[in-house]
């Protein structure tokens, strides 16, 4: 008999791994387990074992199975699964269509899939606009709770910046910041005039100028400066560091509207309070709030599996 008083919350994106057992009534995670195994080196691995494509499925589910053991927990045999990520994504288990904007949250019609095992393990896909894509952070987003109007921002290797009215999700736009300061700092000019700190400085100098550079002006420009600072003004590579991610993250800011009322920023650990800061120092005078994204994702489970089963949400 399915259990539906807890819910394994599957998080499998491009890099990393990670299931959650869930109260559902509490929304308390009961047992966690993660690692690196990815969509992207699963994959791989079923590349390489050149099975027909017939059985593609079975085998990434398999693997599903085998990582739900390593929680080590009793009864979950009955207890279905609820995955979001890049696993509907084309190097998935199984490639499934965009749900396209507007998302009306309160109906929670994300196009998905079940998977009939001895549990219901349910695939939801990632979200469309006309020019945009998502997978993954509309699972975060669906598990806040929204103002009248405001502006999501979920920092990271690829941000996104989400435009919510009267709860439904209208518009969004993806920033490559995290990945342009990975492909600066390691891969150009730049490299050799930098040196990751110990710890981000949010009232380092030169990291508060990069904001404020950046938000004001020209990045192809100002990207340049971390390398002349040091060539010219013997400027350390830890401040040549910071500059640059002060840069990136200014340039990203610039985006977000003087008329903004609100700013959701949903994120976790060092990134919350670096972009936090970093809508001070830019006197973006709209309200902040802030949700922790494990927080969102787990809650965003919950309430996709309250829509399913047709209970009450808390």
């Amino acid at each position: 008999m399915l259990d539906k008083k807890k819910i394994i919350s599957c998080d499998w994106g491009t890099s990393s791994f990670r299931l959650r057992l869930v109260d559902v009534d509490t929304r308390t995670v009961l047992v966690e387990f993660k690692d690196s195994e990815g969509i992207s080196v699963i994959n791989k691995n079923w590349l390489s074992a050149q099975r027909p494509s017939t059985e593609r499925k079975a085998f990434f589910l398999n693997i599903l199975k085998e990582k739900i053991g390593a929680l080590n927990a009793p009864d979950l045999a009955q207890v279905p699964v609820f995955i979001s990520g890049m696993a509907s994504s084309s190097i998935g288990i199984e490639a499934l269509e965009y749900t396209q904007t507007p998302l009306f949250t309160n109906e929670l019609n994300l196009v998905h899939v079940c998977f009939q095992d001895e549990r219901d393990i349910y695939m939801f896909s990632g979200l469309r606009s006309e020019t945009d894509v998502m997978r993954g952070e509309e699972t975060m987003i669906l598990g806040c709770d929204f103002e009248e109007e405001e502006l999501m921002i979920l920092p990271g290797t690829h941000s996104k910046h989400v435009e919510v009215k009267n709860g439904v999700i209208i518009d969004f736009k993806t920033f490559m910041t995290g990945e342009f300061f990975n492909i600066l700092s390691k891969h150009s000019i730049l490299a050799d005039t930098i040196a990751k700190p110990e710890s981000i400085n949010l009232d380092n100098e030169f990291y508060q100028r990069g904001l404020k550079e950046g938000y004001h002006g020209n990045l192809l420009n100002l990207a340049f400066n971390t390398r002349t600072y040091g060539v010219l003004n013997n400027t350390s590579k830890e401040n040549c560091y910071h500059y640059l991610s002060g840069l990136l993250i200014g340039t990203e800011l610039k985006s977000v509207s003087p008329d903004v009322k609100c700013v959701h920023l949903i994120s976790e650990g060092s990134l919350l309070e670096i972009y936090t800061e970093a809508l001070k120092v830019l006197g973006i005078s709209a309200e902040a709030k802030f949700t922790d994204a494990n927080v969102a994702f787990v809650n965003g489970h919950v309430r996709l599996f309250k829509n399913l089963y047709k209970r009450e949400i808390a």
